[in-house]
């Protein structure tokens, strides 16, 4: 980034953000955390399979950085592998 360039920061509101991801085929019921470096983790419904989820978005001034979807997308695949009680299994990863 060029030091005369202030980095852009996409600001979407509540409204934008539960339409984005009702299109991906989710509800969205609440922000669970706002402050993760690459996303934000929102509790959400899926309709589909009838279950809550935790579902992740992708910071929208990241999702153009192809190696940071590539992390991001690696990490969704590597996280939906593990098995264990304290871990939630069921998610949703939005770009």
């Amino acid at each position: 980034m060029s030091e005369n360039k202030p980095e852009t920061t996409q600001i979407l509101s509540i409204a934008e953000i539960e339409a984005e991801l009702k299109y991906n085929g989710i509800e969205i019921i609440r922000l669970i955390s706002d402050k993760g470096g690459m996303a934000d983790v929102y509790e959400a419904w899926q309709p589909s399979v009838k279950r809550r989820i935790a579902a992740k978005r992708l910071k929208p001034h990241l999702a153009t950085d192809a190696e940071v979807r590539t992390r991001f997308e690696e990490e969704a695949m590597f996280l939906g592998r593990l098995n264990h009680p304290n871990i939630v299994q069921d998610r949703k990863s939005v770009v």
